[in-house]
């Protein structure tokens, strides 16, 4: 080490390039990196909710938390657990260790909750996902004048978020603040007497005739065909127009 300090000591032009070299090269990685301002970071985990609609925060941990939570707590690979209790549900995060095979341990949750018999009857089945740990960063807001309605402006909006998912280094896009559409129906009492209807052969008419549908597939001579049939009702129109 000493004859090494030395040489470089004695040859200065030596030491002076190679002083040269390693900013150049610091700069050049300082350039061409990838920075994040908070980095989208994957763990291992699993998220299961269970939905009592009318109980309250206390009876939702007794009876629905806690249970959930010695059921998860015999999974192995799990690093932490925590909870929720709330007015009308409860859920339980799930977080493995790392080198946990997330597929894996989603299937033991799974598994784990599956086996609990003993919650209450009025509670709904237990949902279990995937746990994302997701910052939002960016948000765009769509708006229109008077002449542009709800429905151009949540096309227009799906539209640009599947454009943006498109990009290399977006991780994931979400839309929010919109309505789901929907169409009402509404059946005056004298026109079913009149017909003799009721609301079920209503209800059963629509069931039967707005419907997408495959039907199998002919082989012929030239190829095969694909049988379908493509009759959804969407608009107001397609739905006045069934018999």
């Amino acid at each position: 080490m000493e004859r090494i300090i030395r040489w470089w000591a004695s040859n200065p032009v030596a030491a002076n390039l190679l002083m040269l070299i390693c900013l150049i090269g610091g700069l050049v990685s300082f350039l061409t990196m990838e920075r994040e301002l908070e980095p989208y970071v994957e763990f291992p985990g699993a998220w299961t909710q269970v939905s009592w609609p009318g109980a309250s925060p206390q009876d939702v941990e007794e009876q629905i938390v806690v249970r959930m939570e010695e059921a998860l707590s015999t999974i192995d690979g799990v690093n932490r657990m925590w909870a929720f209790a709330g007015e009308g549900g409860g859920s339980v995060t799930v977080v493995g260790k790392n080198g946990v095979d997330e597929t894996r341990l989603l299937a033991d949750v799974k598994r784990a909750i599956d086996g609990i018999n003993n919650f209450p009857p009025a509670a709904e089945e237990p949902q279990v996902n995937i746990f994302r740990n997701q910052n939002e960063m960016i948000r765009l807001a769509v708006s229109g004048d008077e002449s542009v309605s709800e429905r151009e402006l949540k096309r227009f909006a799906e539209k640009t978020r599947r454009e943006v998912a498109l990009l290399g280094y977006v991780p994931s896009v979400d839309l929010f603040g919109v309505r789901n559409e929907e169409v009402s129906i509404e059946v005056s009492e004298d026109a079913l007497r009149e017909y003799g209807l009721t609301i079920g052969d209503v209800a059963s008419a629509v069931r039967a005739t707005s419907v997408n549908s495959s039907s199998g597939r002919v082989r012929t001579d030239v190829g095969s065909v694909q049988l379908r049939t493509r009759n959804q009702a969407d608009t107001q129109e397609d739905f006045e127009n069934i018999i």
